[in-house]
This record gives structure tokens, sequence and C-alpha cells, in this order.
């Protein structure tokens, strides 16, 4: 069983710890001052549509590169493509095992 990866994640100028589950949750919470659509997610939805959608929002090339990388969660597969995103603010800095 692998370890368990803390991220350190920069949330358009905000610096957000944890593990991949807990910082998406952060982010969901805070896009949901703005966004009624995340106000009605839980972080597994959002994964889930985070997942879904990258493709719309990353481009082919790297997709091709994300997709063959092997996450041991959805919520580590839904941070990097989040962060992949060139309009989503979030990029990671860190990951500590």
């Amino acid at each position: 069983m692998s370890k368990a990866v803390t991220y350190t994640v920069l949330d358009s100028g905000t610096v957000r710890e944890g593990m991949a589950r807990s910082v998406l949750e952060q982010i969901r919470k805070q896009g949901a001052k703005k966004n009624e659509e995340f106000e009605k997610m839980n972080v597994d939805a959002y994964a889930d549509a985070l997942i879904a959608d990258a493709e719309y929002f990353i481009s082919d090339k790297v997709m091709e590169k994300i997709k063959a990388l092997d996450f041991p969660t959805k919520y580590e597969r839904a941070l990097a493509y989040l962060s992949a995103m060139p309009s989503s603010g979030v990029k990671i800095l860190q990951e500590r095992n």
C-alpha cells in the first residue's frame, strides 16, 4: 500500500495543504461561494466532475500524458487534472510522502 501524499497547492493566491481529498474539498468550498453548482456537490461529486470534464479544458497532448499516469485515488487524479487546467488558478507546488 502506498503512503499518503500530502500536497501543498497554490489556489488563486491561497496556499492549501493536505491530502488530495482535503485540498479538493477546500477548493470546492471556496468555489461554492461563487458557484451554486459547486455548493450542491460533495467532494466525491466534485472530483468526478473534474475528471469527466478535464478533456474539455486540457490540451490533447497534456491530457494524453496525464491519463497515462497512475494515481492511487480519484482525488489525486482530479487534483492533477485541475492543476493542468490553464484557467483553474490551481498549481501543485509540492508533494510529500
